[in-house]
């Protein structure tokens, strides 16, 4: 079983990068308790009008993000759920390891940027 971090490198060195001047996110959410991949929750980038959901293994990606600071939220309904801070740098990936109990984000990790 592969580390989430080293995971999520691998999943996200797939994707090409045809444009260097923006970043990507790429995370995963997952219940700490069962260790298990959490999919269909709802995932906002706010100062976009961005949204993915999380797939069956718990994945989600935004790619061509303009770089900045960015709130990442979590939630399985809207308006409910817990923020993240995001810094997006050029031609960076920005990865995010999310543990969520009881529908609760509970834990954010950020890896720097590449």
């Amino acid at each position: 079983m592969l580390l989430h971090e080293e995971f999520l490198r691998r999943w996200s060195s797939k994707a090409p990068r045809p444009d260097a001047t923006f970043g990507t996110i790429v995370g995963t959410v997952r219940d700490p308790d069962e260790n298990e991949a959490l999919g269909g929750l709802r995932v906002q980038l706010f100062k976009t009008r961005r949204v993915a959901f999380t797939d069956v293994c718990g994945v989600f990606r935004f790619a061509q993000v303009p770089p900045g600071k960015y709130q990442l939220q979590v939630t399985p309904f809207p308006r409910s759920g817990f923020d993240a801070e995001v810094d997006i740098v050029p031609g960076g990936v920005a990865y995010i390891d999310a543990t969520v109990r009881d529908l609760r984000l509970i834990y954010v990790e950020k890896a720097k940027a590449d």
